[in-house]
């Protein structure tokens, strides 16, 4: 998680390589890069 929040993977390579499982409402979980975005700080978006 904190790679993806740091903008150095994105959600799909971390939940396909399955070291991030996101679970909950699916149509929250499918959109989790909207409502969750990384750190201001990262210089990638995730």
């Amino acid at each position: 998680m904190t790679d993806v929040w740091l903008g150095h993977r994105t959600y799909k390579d971390a939940i396909r390589a399955e070291e991030l499982t996101i679970v909950g409402d699916s149509a929250l979980t499918r959109t989790v890069s909207t409502w969750l975005a990384c750190t201001t700080f990262s210089q990638t978006a995730a």
